[in-house]
């Protein structure tokens, strides 16, 4: 048995890697024995690598396949790389890179005013959300230090999509109501396509011109889904609505309260808690705490409070027991979240325990979610 390297050009599905693949962040995305699928391609295009080695003269059969799978899953989810500092790609970040390859293109259909494919937009979600519905708290291993800041609009609109579709069942709503609402989060910013580049990726102050033409993208995404097949009414109002707000002084329409369809107000604070949570080339990202206090204190009169509520209740509880680092450079464990003051857990360094209840000038910088 030999060691051959290829081009990603001579990619084919069944190829046995003869060493681990690296990410440019220094994380794994393969390692060394994993076979390779059909989807692995895009993966790997993805993330830029374009050689890698493999091993020759070697059948793959079916018990080798399921057994690297199992392997794989657990070594990339359970055992730390030591000749690296940051974590290893899991396989849950692994499919929503996956996933955002296929937002990205939907993006740049609509652009081409090409029909949106919404069986293939179902079929890329599925995994994820069959996951989520076992573990939400992967969500939130998904980070902008994992993509490019080019590649911010294809992930932001899958994790909206993935959030709002948690946050309307942790809210209860029917089941059938799940999935379009997921639609509509994945897909409230397509109108950004038709929004001319120089103003998109403007990276200085936006005139009131570029302003205006920004915030004509719901009603522009609003016109590209109209006759699409698949997409129900509501998915349709929350891209028209998701920057109303309960006060009124949202857009396109002013709209107020009971006049924002409920999917449009769930995607509106799934869309603010992702935007502030990434890191954007004006500024980095705020921590999960910094984001959901943000949410609490800013969201009254302009997002609907009950949901909010629902989101910092289930979110903050994802903390407990993750490692945190104090502002003053202190390490230590979430340990209580009291409900009445979710947003300031009680934390133990060392043989301590810090209620930031009753600190001022002490907070949580950073939060690791394993």
């Amino acid at each position: 048995m030999g060691i051959k390297e290829i081009h990603i050009s001579k990619f084919k599905p069944s190829l046995k890697l003869a060493e681990d693949i690296y990410s440019s962040l220094g994380g794994i995305l393969y390692r060394k024995g994993t076979t390779l699928k059909e989807k692995d391609n895009e993966i790997l295009k993805a993330f830029g690598v374009l050689k890698f080695k493999i091993e020759e003269g070697k059948l793959i059969n079916k018990i080798e396949e399921r057994d690297n799978k199992e392997c794989q899953s657990t070594d990339d989810e359970e055992k730390p790389n030591e000749a690296q500092h940051d974590k290893k790609i899991t396989l849950f970040q692994r499919e929503f890179h996956q996933g955002t390859v296929t937002i990205d293109k939907l993006l740049k259909a609509a652009r081409g005013k090409t029909d949106v494919s919404i069986l293939e937009l179902r079929e890329a979600i599925q995994p994820l959300i069959d996951k989520l519905n076992t573990d939400p708290k992967q969500l939130l291993t998904i980070n902008s230090s994992l993509f490019k800041l080019e590649q911010y609009q294809s992930y932001h609109s899958l994790f909206v999509g993935l959030m709002s579709y948690l946050l309307a069942k942790w809210l209860e709503l029917d089941k059938n109501e799940w999935m379009p609402i997921a639609l509509a989060g994945v897909l409230h910013d397509i109108g950004m396509s038709r929004v001319p580049d120089q103003i998109t990726f403007n990276k200085g102050k936006l005139n009131h011109y570029e302003l205006a033409e920004i915030k004509k993208h719901p009603v522009y995404g609003y016109e590209i889904l109209k006759e699409t097949i698949g997409l129900n009414k509501g998915t349709l109002l929350a891209v028209l609505q998701h920057h109303e707000r309960e006060d009124g002084s949202g857009y396109p329409l002013k709209l107020k309260k009971e006049q924002i369809h409920n999917y449009a107000k769930i995607i509106a604070i799934a869309d603010v808690f992702h935007a502030m949570i990434s890191r954007r080339t004006y500024r980095s990202g705020y921590t999960i705490f910094n984001t959901l206090e943000h949410l609490l204190r800013e969201g009254y009169q302009k997002l609907d409070m009950k949901y909010v509520h629902i989101l910092v209740q289930k979110i903050s509880q994802f903390t407990l027991s993750e490692k945190v680092r104090l502002n003053d450079g202190r390490q230590g464990v979430v340990m209580f979240i009291d409900q009445h003051y979710p947003t300031k857990p009680w934390v133990k360094v060392g043989n301590d325990i810090i209620n930031l209840i009753n600190e001022k000038t002490i907070f949580i910088k950073e939060i690791e979610i394993i």
